[in-house]
């Protein structure tokens, strides 16, 4: 039961382990999602409300 519950908060707690290709790209997929364009100080303070739902 020990082992069960050590497995268990590590699935949980520990940060998943993805390679620097996997980042990349979702990085790029972020970058993708973004408007084009600058942003506007207007535009990131709406992001971070929209965020904090």
């Amino acid at each position: 039961m020990n082992s069960e519950a050590i497995v268990c908060l590590e699935a949980v707690l520990l940060p998943n382990r993805t390679t620097a290709d996997d980042r990349l790209a979702r990085a790029r997929e972020l970058r993708a999602s973004l408007p084009r364009g600058p942003f506007t100080a207007a535009d990131i303070d709406a992001a971070k409300r929209a965020g904090r739902k």
